[in-house]
C-alpha cells in the first residue's frame, strides 16, 4: 500500500525487544523491499531511561536529511555513552538483561491484569499483546480520565489519560497504565514465599503472578499442616492483609490456629500486607471492632464453622470450639528495618 501511494511508514518500535511469548517477531522493516518504511528503535524503555539513545534504519532517499536534522538538533549523541553502549551490547550484557526483564515483566503484567479484571470500575477492551510495558484499561463513561488523573497525581498514582495520545481530544475513557511498577519488586525472583490465607494477595492478581514467575510458592494447602506451617516461618516473604488498620498504621489481625498471627510476629524474613481501604479504620477501638463484627463473622461463614457470629453477623464473644478468635495480634511499630510492608490499595478487596 505504501509503495502504491507513495507514502513512507515510520515504525516506532521502542518496545519490541520486551517479547513474552518466545516467538520471533516480525517488524514493518523486515518485510519491506522497497525501502517504503523508515524504522526506529530505543533503549530508553528496556536498558536506561535517561540514556537517550536509539538507532535508525532508513530509505537511503532520507539519510542526508536525517543526519542534518540530529545536527541542528543537537550536533551528535554524546560519543562516551555510545562507546559504553557499544561495548555492553558486545558483551552480550543485554541479552542478559532483556531475559530477565522479560521474566519480571510478564510476571507484573498478570498481577496487573487480574487486579483490572476483578476491579468492579475498570476493564481492559482490548486484546491486549504479550510484551510491552502497558496496558489500555477502559474507565466508566462517567469518569474523566484528565480529571482522574489530576487527582490521583497528586496522591503519587502514575498513569496517563487517553487524551494525551489523540490528535482529536477524544479517548477520555481511557487510561494507559504501566505494569512495569507492580509491587513484585518487593519480592525478588528465586524468593521463597508462604501466605496466610490472604484473599487480597488473590483479589489483584498476586498468587497467579508468583506461581507464574520465578518464585518458590509454597502452598499449604497440599502439605501436611505442621510443615507448612514449618516451611513459612522460614519463607523468605510472607504475604497476609489485616483484618483492620488505624489511620495511623496500627494493625490489628485474629487467628483461630495462629499460624498467621505467629508468622507475622516472628519468622518470616519479611512480611508484606496487602490492605484494602475499606478495613482502614479511625483508631485502635473502631479497628478491633471491624475485625470481631466484619472480618470474623464473614470468615467464620467462609469456613463454615459453628458460631454464634456465623448466623447473625455479629460478635458474641463467644468461646465455642469452633471459634476462630483464639488469638489478637496488635502490630504497631517493628523493630527490624525493612521487615514489615504495607501496600494499601485504594479499593474494596479482601474481608
Amino acid at each position: 500500500m505504501a509503495r502504491e501511494n507513495s507514502f513512507t511508514i515510520v515504525e516506532y518500535d521502542c518496545l519490541g525487544d520486551l517479547a513474552f511469548d518466545g516467538r520471533p517477531r516480525q517488524t514493518l522493516r523486515g518485510l519491506d523491499s522497497g525501502d517504503t518504511v523508515l524504522y526506529l528503535n530505543s533503549f530508553s524503555k528496556s536498558l536506561v531511561p535517561g540514556l537517550r539513545l536509539g538507532y535508525l534504519l532508513v530509505p537511503g532517499r532520507f539519510e542526508k536529511r536525517l543526519i542534518l536534522a540530529k545536527f541542528n538538533a543537537d550536533i551528535a549523541s554524546p560519543a562516551l555513552l555510545q562507546e559504553m553502549l557499544a561495548l555492553y551490547l558486545q558483551r552480550g550484557l543485554y541479552a542478559v538483561l532483556l531475559e530477565r526483564l522479560v521474566t519480571q515483566y510478564a510476571s507484573k503484567r498478570v498481577c496487573m491484569a487480574q487486579a483490572i479484571l476483578a476491579s468492579r470500575h475498570l476493564s481492559l477492551p482490548y486484546p491486549e499483546q504479550a510484551g510491552g510495558v502497558f496496558f489500555w484499561v477502559q474507565i466508566p463513561d462517567a469518569v474523566d480520565a484528565v480529571l482522574l488523573w489530576k487527582r490521583l497525581r497528586l496522591q503519587g498514582v502514575k498513569l496517563m489519560p487517553g487524551t494525551v495520545f489523540s490528535l482529536t481530544g477524544g479517548a477520555q475513557h481511557f487510561l494507559r497504565l504501566s505494569y512495569v511498577g507492580c509491587p513484585l519488586e518487593l519480592i525478588p525472583e528465586g524468593s521463597t514465599i508462604a501466605m496466610g490465607g490472604c484473599m487480597s494477595a488473590g483479589e489483584i492478581g498476586l498468587i497467579s503472578a508468583l506461581e507464574a514467575g520465578n518464585y518458590h510458592y509454597i502452598d499449604r494447602s497440599k502439605m501436611d499442616a505442621r510443615a507448612g506451617l514449618m516451611a513459612a516461618y522460614d519463607a523468605d516473604i510472607f504475604l497476609s492483609s489485616a483484618n483492620a488498620i488505624t489511620s495511623d498504621g496500627v494493625m490489628v489481625n485474629i487467628d483461630g490456629n495462629s499460624n498467621r498471627v505467629s508468622c507475622i510476629a516472628q519468622g518470616p524474613r519479611k512480611v508484606i500486607f496487602i490492605v484494602g481501604m475499606n478495613k482502614v479504620c479511625a483508631d485502635l477501638d473502631s479497628a478491633m471492632k471491624r475485625a470481631r463484627n466484619v472480618a470474623a463473622p464473614i470468615n467464620a461463614q467462609r469456613f463454615d464453622i459453628k458460631t454464634p457470629c456465623k448466623e447473625t453477623g455479629k460478635c458474641f464473644d463467644c468461646k465455642s470450639p469452633d471459634t476462630i478468635c483464639c488469638q489478637f495480634l496488635i502490630t504497631r511499630y517493628s523493630r527490624h528495618t525493612d521487615r514489615i510492608h504495607v501496600i494499601l490499595v485504594n479499593d474494596t478487596i479482601g474481608y
